[in-house]
């Protein structure tokens, strides 16, 4: 199996992507619900990164509390929901996002969250599911 590492940014908001350095080679940007992050992006500022040169990859966060299997299960229908919208491809990384608040409310709590959310993506055929989160070590 081979994977290429590349640099990436996380990002709330749109920004001026010409102040990205050289090495960024993708922008991620936060898909789902309103309340769980502070801006879900529109697809026009989808394209806006994609029109820099830069690829874009899509975040979901999970609720901001003590976590459970339901809420990952959630995420993963509320991010594969949204995707189509956005034109992005099945084949790309799609990401979880666990926030430290989330993750000390219930270390069991976020685990379990995460294997629903990683499954639940990839039975609905994204591949590529990467949880990250304030936990030491991969996903």
């Amino acid at each position: 199996m081979a994977s290429d590492l590349i640099t990436i940014a996380d990002a709330a908001y749109p920004f001026d992507y010409t102040r990205l350095p050289a090495s960024v080679r993708a922008v991620l940007g936060y898909v789902g619900e309103s309340g769980c992050t502070p801006h879900v992006w529109s697809t026009q500022e989808v394209q806006a990164v994609r029109s820099h040169g830069l690829a874009w990859g899509p975040i979901v966060v999970p609720p901001q509390r003590a976590l459970t299997t339901a809420d990952g299960t959630r995420a993963a229908d509320v991010m594969a929901a949204a995707l189509p919208q956005y034109g992005y491809p099945q084949a790309g990384p799609v990401f979880l996002d666990i926030e430290r608040a989330s993750y000390d409310a219930s270390p069991g709590g976020a685990a379990d969250a995460a294997s629903a959310w990683r499954n639940t993506m990839i039975g609905k055929g994204w591949a590529t599911a990467v949880v990250y989160w304030p936990k030491a070590g991969p996903h």
